[in-house]
């Protein structure tokens, strides 16, 4: 030990002493201030006095800690996706011959025969007598695109 060093005891005393005099200046500040209160200061007393804000975010049920909360209110809000269910795979047609081209270019063109008949009858119907040519309704390229030499077997 130094010549002008404390001992551990004096130290301890020492330290005691000093904070004991600054609680005691604290005490004697804040009553001061509290008498010389006027209608402005008393609610800056006020504030003072009441501390720290409390917490504004209660604590949840098994939560003790911020992550957890964020944790459980993510969970709560935002639950898991259930699982999609699986795709819908239908069989395959076992019995179904395959169409030809010519099938469908010949299925088409009876509908295309047929389709002014049909213009006509909802006219006639509805009372309507404009007409209206067949290419604006059905692209003539694929009249054009159809085979001429269709020959149906079953």
């Amino acid at each position: 030990m130094r010549k002008n060093q404390a001992s551990p005891a004096q130290a301890h005393l020492a330290r005691g002493t000093y904070f004991k005099a600054i609680e005691s200046a604290k005490s004697v500040n804040w009553s001061q201030f509290l008498a010389d209160a006027d209608s402005r200061s008393v609610w800056d007393a006020r504030r003072i006095a009441a501390g720290r804000a409390p917490d504004r975010f209660p604590a949840l049920e098994n939560a003790s800690s911020p992550t957890e909360n964020n944790n459980t209110l993510l969970q709560h809000f935002f639950p898991p996706r259930p699982s999609p269910p699986p795709p819908l795979i239908l069989p395959a047609f076992k019995d179904v011959r395959r169409i030809s081209p010519l099938e469908v270019s010949s299925a088409l063109r009876k509908s295309l025969i047929l389709l002014p008949l049909v213009r006509a009858a909802s006219r006639t119907l509805s009372g309507s007598e404009s007409t209206r040519p067949m290419s604006d309704s059905f692209p003539v390229f694929l009249l054009l695109s159809l085979p001429t030499d269709i020959n149906l077997k079953p």
